[in-house]
This record gives C-alpha cells, sequence and structure tokens, in this order.
C-alpha cells in the first residue's frame, strides 16, 4: 500500500481496484513537486554561492522535492497522462543538468563560474 492510496471502504472497494485515480494522484503530486524544484532550483542559483545556512536549506529542499517529484511522477505515468508526463520530463532535465554540471566539474571546469562567494 502506498501513500497515495485511499483507505478501502465498503463503498469504494479496495484501492486496487482503482489504480487510475491513485496514479492521477501521485502525477499530480509528482507535478506539483516538480514545481517547487524549479522554484527552488532557481532560489539556489541566487543563494547558494552564499554558503550560509539559507543556502544549504534551499539547495536540500530543492534536492528533496526534486527527487520525490521524480518518483511520484514516475509512478504517476501510467495513469497520470500530461500531468504526470510533464513532470517527470522536468524531473528527467534536473537529473540531466546535475549530471553536466557533474561532469563538467570532473573534466576541470567550473560551473558556478567567478562566484567567489558572499
Amino acid at each position: 500500500m502506498d501513500l497515495m492510496d485511499p483507505p478501502a471502504t465498503a463503498e469504494t472497494g479496495a484501492p486496487e481496484d482503482r489504480p487510475e485515480s491513485a496514479g492521477r494522484r501521485r502525477a499530480r503530486l509528482g507535478a506539483a513537486l516538480e514545481a517547487i524544484s524549479v522554484l527552488f532550483l532557481l532560489a539556489s542559483y541566487r543563494w547558494a554561492h552564499h554558503w550560509g545556512p539559507l543556502a544549504d536549506t534551499v539547495v536540500a529542499v530543492w534536492a528533496i522535492s526534486w527527487i520525490a517529484g521524480f518518483w511520484y511522477s514516475a509512478r504517476g505515468l501510467r495513469w497520470g497522462g500530461r500531468l504526470g508526463a510533464a513532470g517527470f520530463v522536468v524531473g528527467l532535465l534536473m537529473l540531466l543538468l546535475v549530471a553536466g554540471t557533474g561532469i563538467a566539474a570532473a573534466m576541470g571546469a567550473n560551473p558556478v563560474g567567478s562566484c567567489g562567494g558572499g
């Protein structure tokens, strides 16, 4: 049983009888979390170079919302329609950005540029 599955009742039947409604809820939650992660990604570009508790919090919330949104979007792909697909694509793009940044740093580039901090 997933956290997004409703409790079983005599009227609605077991949650397994209605996978499309749970899939839609997962897709909605995934898309909402991905939208939040985009906002926190933009905020992290603004605050990440300040190296303090605020920057750490912004980056942590971005990472948590991105991973959770990607997970729920992937779980809601089958029944979630365009909303699940949109959340999944945003999560996949962020995965490619993170991987690209890591590869660039491994090759000697400075992905943060001449930020300098402060």
